[in-house]
This record gives structure tokens, C-alpha cells and sequence, in this order.
């Protein structure tokens, strides 16, 4: 009886055994959850966030537009309206929405007609009507950025539309139609265009750069004249011999523009409130929690598989011959040579920094061509309350970016004014800056080989990612300045001289408290470009004027 109830229920189980099917498809689910969870996880820590959509005007076509909303800001924001170049489209400006997105505004971009002036006029026009009904916008704070043919259509949108023309229209090398060039006589249809702005003057900002094909000066103080007599208030600026599109200094002016937007709608005391997107990485949820669902495929996948596996696992029975025994002790003295070896440099990097900890870390984790590096930090500077991991991290990024640039300095310099991370006469407790300056902007100069041009780079790359306001309470900690992006001018000297270093060009604090780099032959000024968040849009346009 007992015999024929165990052959039941061993049928039953061959019958409930998972077919080699299943087994095989469950690879590519396992694969598929993974990807997704990754995927969830990525797109959690994007600071941005992207709305696509479309405006339908009665008289003209389709046109797509993008609203790039950040994260960390909360909403509603203001809006900055951006229209670029007939060559480019949403996906090539994405650079420029995302610097003023990282503002805490709502960058919207537009694919308007370039073939049709009058149809390009009513899709932005369009587009002023939709933001209305977003509730991500504020609609009495929209700014309109142009550049390019992008700045004629909405100069001309806001000639044409004066009730739906925001306060501030900031125009950036713009062109202008040709009907401006002709004579007097036959402009009176273009002027007709231009009304009196009853209800509130706007500000029209015009950025221009004298280079060949821009729009000549003569006729922009022609329409600057004419737009002034209607109303509106117009500040020019002429942007001396530059490279095609304000080169390195471009992402630098849209961050100033749109602090100059933040500051017409917020007031000068706006940077109190401002939320760094460098930090929304660090609210997301482990990457952990999004493979859960993975982690259990895998966990059920197995357990149906187990009686399987554990025939494999099962030893076979006998003694194991010699040959066996020498593998598994050699397998077990390597892997125990290696995690010894790998603790003790985890424990030492991780160390206090003090008399006895840095003698040990000199003969275990320094290399033998970087002690006398490494002698000089631990000798010359204080560590207090620093792991020998920062001191490490100094020496060896150092060296390694010493071999790589296209310039050379010599020990005198290099080890006061590149190696050693002090920057000012007060030991600052935050030194743990090289490697997140060095990852950040050292791919902007690798191919430099003039000292000059590599700080102009740097210079202007580190004003496109922070903004300097005029405050005493602001900290002047590189890490903090770096991750909060925002910083006083003293505060901005000193994390210029940091980057300076951090990619190999030897730099100091003046006797002023200015930047000053080594240009090969003496010591020279650090360009400055301080505009303060509450700084005019006159300003702004200027900091490119060479």
C-alpha cells in the first residue's frame, strides 16, 4: 500500500516538474526585469524631466515643442521660452534648455516654420496661448530667449502680438528680415508692425557679435531707435571679434541669462531658495530596491530547479586523491592572499590622518616613485580630521595628471601651487576636491598645450555650472561651493584655483585674494567672470566682451 501511494505522488511530481522550456525562458525574463529595473533607476536620478507636446495654430502647421522641468525646484516655475536656429532642432539645443532647466526654470524649446516668417510668428504665438493651461507654468513670469533666426521670429512674434509679449525678450546674434535693409520709403510695412506697449514697457536685450553675416550696427541702432519711440525699453550690446557662437563662453552666458530671468521674476534675493541639481542623485532610492523584482525571479527560478542542482552539488563519494587536495589549497591560500591583502588597504586608506597612520600608509599603499610626494603633504600640511585616503587620492591624481598634460612644472612649482590641495592661508577642513573637479573638467582641456587657453577654458566652465551672488553667508568650501553651485566671489576665487590644480596648471590667491595662474613665465591673472546673480542683463551680455 505504502509502495503504490509513493509511486502516486512521484507521478505527480514528474507531471508538476517545470518543462526544459520554461527553464530557458525564464533567462530572458530574468534579463528583461533587470534592464527595466536599471532603467526605472536611471531615469529616477535624471534631475530632469522632459514633457513632450504640440501647438496647433488655425493658420499654420503643427509645430513640437519640449518643456525640460527640474526636479529639484518646485513647481510651478517660471517659464523661459527658447527658440533656436533653423539648423537645429529640439534634440540639438538640449544642452541650452538643460542649463537654464538647472536654474529651476521651465526651458521650453520650439521647432518653428523656417521657411514661412508669418507661420514661424503664429506657432509661437501659439505656443504663449498653450503654456496658459500647463500647470508646471507660472504665466506671468515667461521670458523669450532667441538666437540665430530663432531671435527674428520671436522679435517679430512680439511685434505682432504685443498682448502676448512677455516682459523680457532676450535676443542673441540674432538675423533680421531683409525688408530692415531696404530704404526709408519702403520699410513703412515693417514699421507698422512695431505698437505703442500701453499697458507695460518690455525689455528687449540684444546680444550681438561683430562677426561676419551679423546684422550691421547701423541698423540695429535704426530699430533699437524705433522700438525705444514705442515703448519699449531696449538695451544693445555689441560683443567684440569672438568665436562662432561666443565659444567656450556660451554655456556661461545662458547660465547668466537665466539668473538674469530668475532675478526679474524672483527679485535679487532668489538664490535663498535655489535647490543644485547635483544633489537629486542622492534622494533617489538604492539601485537595490529597484532589482527586487529580479531578485525574487532569480530566487523562485532556482528553488524550482533545486533537486537538479543539488545532484550536481553533491561530492562524490571517496577519498579525494592528492592532485584534488593541492588545487583546493592552493585555490584557498590565493583567495586568502588576496582578501589580506585587499583589507589592509581598505582599512589603511580609511585611517585617520596622524603621527602614527601615516608611517604605516608610506610603506604599504604609496608607491615607491610618489614618496617623496607624499613626504611633502604629510610633513607640510596639517591632516587633522582627514583619512589617508584624501592625502593618497592627492598624490596619485596629481602625478598621474603630471605625466598626461601637454605642459611641464617644475618641483618648486609643482608641489606649493599643484600638488598641495591649501589654497588659502586658513587650513580649510574640505580637501577632498581633486578627483571631482578633475572628472569634470579635465576632458574640456586634454588637448590644450598653451597654459592661457586651458584657464580660459576652465575659467568659463566653472561659471557655467555655479552662480556667484553677493553674500557674506554663503560657505566658501570648494566641496560645498562645487555641489551646491553657488558661491561669493571669494568663494569662486578660491574653487577657480582649486580646478586650476586639479587638472595640473600651478595657481594661487593673490595678494587681493584674486586667482592667479602660472603662465610659463610669471604669474598672471585669472580671468573673472563674478557677475553676481543680481547683476542686469546689460551685465551679463557684457562678461563676453573681450
Amino acid at each position: 500500500m505504502s509502495s503504490e501511494l509513493g509511486q502516486k505522488i512521484r507521478r505527480a511530481c514528474h507531471r508538476t516538474r517545470p518543462a526544459p522550456g520554461w527553464w530557458l525562458m525564464s533567462w530572458p525574463v530574468g534579463v528583461g526585469l533587470l534592464c527595466f529595473g536599471v532603467g526605472l533607476w536611471a531615469k529616477a536620478r535624471d534631475p530632469f524631466e522632459r514633457a513632450w507636446f504640440t501647438v496647433k495654430p488655425a493658420t499654420a502647421a503643427k509645430a513640437k515643442c519640449v518643456a525640460v522641468l527640474p526636479k529639484a525646484a518646485a513647481r510651478p516655475y517660471p517659464v523661459v521660452v527658447c527658440a533656436p536656429p533653423a539648423r537645429e532642432d529640439l534634440l540639438s539645443i538640449g544642452f541650452e534648455l538643460r542649463q537654464l532647466a538647472e536654474m529651476g526654470l521651465a526651458a521650453v524649446g520650439i521647432e518653428y516654420d523656417p521657411t514661412n516668417d508669418v507661420a514661424g510668428v503664429t506657432q509661437v504665438a501659439a505656443l504663449q496661448r498653450s503654456l496658459q493651461t500647463r500647470p508646471w507654468a507660472v504665466t506671468n513670469a515667461v521670458a523669450w530667449v532667441g538666437w540665430g533666426e530663432g531671435a527674428q521670429r520671436l522679435l517679430e512674434s512680439a511685434l505682432r502680438h504685443p498682448e502676448l509679449c512677455p516682459e523680457l525678450l532676450v535676443l542673441l546674434w540674432p538675423t533680421w528680415p531683409t525688408e530692415w535693409d531696404k530704404p526709408q520709403s519702403e520699410r513703412a510695412a515693417g514699421m507698422a508692425r512695431v505698437r505703442p506697449l500701453a499697458e507695460r514697457a518690455r525689455t528687449i536685450v540684444w546680444v550681438q557679435g561683430q562677426r561676419e553675416g551679423g546684422v550691421p550696427l547701423a541698423h540695429m541702432e535704426r530699430i533699437a531707435t524705433l522700438l525705444r519711440s514705442k515703448g519699449h525699453r531696449v538695451e544693445l550690446k555689441i560683443v567684440a571679434a569672438e568665436k562662432p557662437g561666443f565659444g567656450p563662453a556660451r554655456a556661461a552666458l545662458f547660465r547668466l541669462i537665466g539668473e538674469a530671468c530668475l532675478v526679474h521674476f524672483a527679485g535679487a534675493e532668489w538664490w535663498r531658495r535655489y535647490r543644485s541639481v547635483t544633489a537629486w542623485p542622492a534622494t533617489v532610492k538604492p539601485l537595490g530596491l529597484y532589482l527586487t523584482p529580479v531578485l525574487i525571479w532569480a530566487l523562485v527560478a532556482i528553488g524550482l530547479r533545486w533537486s537538479r542542482w543539488r545532484r550536481w552539488l553533491t561530492p562524490r563519494a571517496g577519498p579525494p586523491v592528492g592532485l584534488e587536495i593541492c588545487v583546493w589549497g592552493l585555490a584557498v591560500l590565493l583567495a586568502g592572499a588576496a582578501f589580506a591583502y585587499t583589507a589592509l588597504h581598505w582599512i589603511v586608506l580609511r585611517l585617520p590622518a596622524n603621527g602614527r597612520t601615516l608611517p604605516i600608509a608610506k610603506r604599504f599603499v604609496v608607491r615607491h616613485d610618489q614618496q617623496a610626494d607624499w613626504e611633502f603633504l604629510a610633513t607640510n600640511l596639517d591632516w587633522q580630521g582627514q583619512r589617508i585616503k584624501t592625502i593618497l587620492e592627492h598624490v596619485a591624481l596629481a602625478a598621474y595628471n603630471r605625466r598626461v598634460v601637454e605642459w611641464k612644472v617644475d618641483d618648486p612649482l609643482y608641489r606649493p601651487y599643484v600638488l598641495s590641495p591649501q589654497i588659502a592661508a586658513v587650513t580649510d577642513p574640505e580637501r577632498n576636491w581633486r578627483r571631482l573637479l578633475w572628472e569634470n573638467l579635465f576632458p574640456h582641456i586634454r588637448r590644450e598645450s598653451r597654459l592661457d587657453a586651458a584657464t580660459e577654458i576652465i575659467v568659463w566652465q566653472l561659471r557655467s555650472r555655479v552662480t556667484v551672488a553677493d553674500a557674506e553667508q554663503i560657505p566658501t568650501g570648494v566641496e560645498s561651493i562645487w555641489r551646491r553651485q553657488l558661491a561669493n566671489q571669494q568663494g569662486f576665487a578660491k574653487l577657480s584655483v582649486a580646478a586650476l590644480r586639479s587638472v595640473g596648471i600651478p595657481a594661487r590667491l593673490g595678494p587681493q585674494g584674486a586667482g592667479e595662474f602660472w603662465n610659463g613665465a610669471a604669474w598672471a591673472p585669472v580671468a573673472r567672470p563674478y557677475l553676481s546673480a543680481a547683476s542686469s542683463m546689460t551685465a551679463a551680455a557684457s562678461v563676453v566682451d573681450k
